[in-house]
């Protein structure tokens, strides 16, 4: 009889607690680049379905551009689809970002409510991450053109970028 309430509570607080995350969910992604003149800072947050995509500038006669939207099912599939182990352990840093001028690119990571960020030299992502890149890459080029895509729905203002 004990047994069985011991069993039973342990089943219990189990299922109480849930199922325990076996993957990183990937919530925003960002390059920068230092020696660059006009748009040299890219920001796209995918956090909680929401889009809001960011580019700044560090000119005077050009105004950052902020884009917003909201993820769709596809998208939100997608980005679940990513399924980053998270037996998988990063370093902060990979390489050297930014440095040669070769821009450097970051991911943002949560794993059970705990966020986590890599940086790395742009177009050259740990291999565990390389589709996560890929995925936040096309939407983001897609975003700077206002363009359609099944994968989001953008906000009423949206402003192509200007090259």
């Amino acid at each position: 009889m004990t047994r069985f309430m011991l069993t039973t509570a342990l089943l219990g607080i189990s299922a109480a607690c849930g199922p325990v995350e076996d993957f990183y969910t990937a919530r925003s992604y960002a390059e920068s680049y230092g020696e660059c003149v006009g748009y040299c800072g890219f920001t796209l947050d995918l956090s909680n379905g929401v889009l809001n995509y960011t580019a700044t500038t560090n000119e005077d006669d050009q105004s950052d551009v902020t884009t917003t939207g909201q993820l769709t099912q596809a998208g939100m599939d997608r980005l679940e689809a990513l399924q980053i182990d998270s037996d998988q352990q990063f370093d902060e840093v990979y390489g050297c970002p930014d440095c040669d001028d070769g821009g450097a690119a970051e991911l943002e990571l949560e794993l059970q409510g705990v966020l986590s960020t890599v940086r790395y030299e742009a177009g050259n992502p740990p291999e565990a991450l390389a589709a996560a890149e890929d995925l936040f890459i096309e939407i983001m080029g897609l975003v700077e053109e206002c363009a359609a895509s099944d994968l989001y729905t953008l906000d009423d203002g949206c402003r192509p970028l200007d090259d």
